[in-house]
């Protein structure tokens, strides 16, 4: 509206410009993928991943609950058994019969907070024998021979050898003189004679199962560059 001057007053209008500026923040709740319930089986002795992966604006934080009640997140204080990575997987380095349990994983921002329950299931490894099936050792008649039998599982397995004629070498035995079992489960055999040929027996056992693998001696000729010289093959 148009006010008239004061007297003894000069009057301008002057011209003015708004501008309406409307900001909207949108934030919705934290989502994790695959749903909120999941069943995990590991291996004892083995490590573990289990992934939580979540969407939500802003970016939710993401915090884990362990069977045994205590809280981690990435931020948490170094632990070398346990860990948080920073798209939200916890790693187990070493799984034990002790985790088993509900994990429960927690993802939160202002707008809301979401959670994944994680049933883990740890089963022992029952136990294996690294050496391959045909594999082969070879060494000199009157010399010592070494027959490995390298094992894993969990709980840790027993090794015991059995020999052709029914004698049993169990861990650091030294029998008959010439055998020795080390506790690798490496069967030692001391100036191996013709009398040594036939199967040598690796058996490994634990409350979850048994491994074996059977070697053979035997008595071969082969030519070398000085004449004839008899050598010991055994073989898986």
């Amino acid at each position: 509206t148009a006010r008239s001057p004061s007297p003894g007053r000069a009057w301008r209008t002057v011209g003015s410009t708004c501008l309406l500026v409307t900001l909207s923040v949108v934030a919705y709740p934290p989502r994790i993928a695959g749903g909120r319930w999941r069943l995990l089986t590991a291996h004892s002795g083995k490590p573990v991943a289990v992934t939580c992966r979540a969407e939500g604006r802003p970016p939710p934080t993401i915090a884990w609950v362990l069977a045994n009640k205590t809280h981690v997140s990435d931020s948490s204080a170094g632990n070398n058994d346990v860990r948080v990575e920073p798209d939200g997987t916890l790693i187990i380095k070493e799984a034990t019969v002790y985790d088993r349990g509900l994990y429960t994983c927690m993802a939160k921002n202002p707008a809301g907070t979401d959670t994944l329950v994680v049933k883990l299931q740890v089963v022992a490894a029952p136990p294996a024998i690294l050496e391959e099936k045909r594999e082969r050792v070879e060494g000199t008649m009157g010399e010592n021979l070494k027959l490995p039998c390298t094992v894993t599982g969990n709980p840790r397995p027993a090794v015991h050898w059995v020999l052709f004629d029914g004698t049993v070498v169990k861990p650091l035995q030294f029998v008959n003189g010439k055998l020795f079992l080390f506790a690798n489960g490496t069967l030692h055999l001391s100036t191996v004679a013709p009398a040594d040929s036939g199967s040598y027996e690796c058996i490994a056992t634990s409350s979850t199962g048994s491994d074996r693998r059977w070697w053979n001696i035997c008595d071969d000729i082969v030519t070398s560059g000085w004449g004839l010289t008899k050598m010991v093959t055994s073989y898986i």
